[in-house]
């Protein structure tokens, strides 16, 4: 199974995509679905396939699986986001 992450955020109105902490799949466990207006996104790129953000895509997050089997996030690029937003503010 190929591992993905993305950023909490719905494209349609930038709100978190869980209703409750750490639940992102639909029922079924096909999609992940935000919980503000059930829009369906693939798990495997993102895309949303269903809701009022149709053809966009969640913003992906930079992840590795080592040989362990533990999934890593790079720090670096979470740390650049931070350092454009507080420049931009």
């Amino acid at each position: 199974n190929d591992v993905h992450g993305y950023f909490n955020i719905c494209p349609h109105q930038g709100g978190p995509l869980d209703l409750k902490p750490d639940t992102f799949l639909d029922v079924e466990r096909n999609f992940i679905q935000c919980s503000t207006h059930s829009a369906k996104f693939q798990k495997h790129d993102g895309l949303c396939v269903s809701g009022p953000c149709t053809g966009s895509k969640l913003m992906k997050l930079p992840i590795t699986v080592d040989s362990d089997g533990a999934v890593l996030l790079e720090v670096n690029y979470i740390l650049m986001l931070l350092l454009v937003d507080i420049v931009n503010r």
